[in-house]
C-alpha cells in the first residue's frame, strides 16, 4: 500500500493465477474501511477473551 496524489493505491496479487489488482482508495474511504473492520471485530469478540497488555517499551537509555 502506498499513498500518492491524496488516494491509497492497495494491490493485491493472486500467485495461483498470476493476476494482480489495484484499488486506489481516497483517504476518507480508508478511514471508513478502517473503522467498519474495527467495529465488526469488536462485534465478532467474545466477552471472556483476554486482551494482552501492551508491552512497555524498552529501555534505550541503559548501556548495553
Amino acid at each position: 500500500m502506498e499513498l500518492a496524489h491524496g488516494t491509497h493505491n492497495f494491490e493485491l496479487e493472486c500467485w495461483w493465477h498470476s493476476q494482480k489488482w489495484t484499488k486506489h482508495v481516497t483517504v476518507p474511504e480508508t478511514v471508513a474501511l478502517v473503522r467498519d473492520f474495527v467495529d465488526q471485530a469488536l462485534a465478532a469478540a467474545q466477552q471472556d477473551a483476554v486482551v494482552p497488555t501492551a508491552r512497555a517499551e524498552p529501555d534505550t537509555t541503559s548501556p548495553v
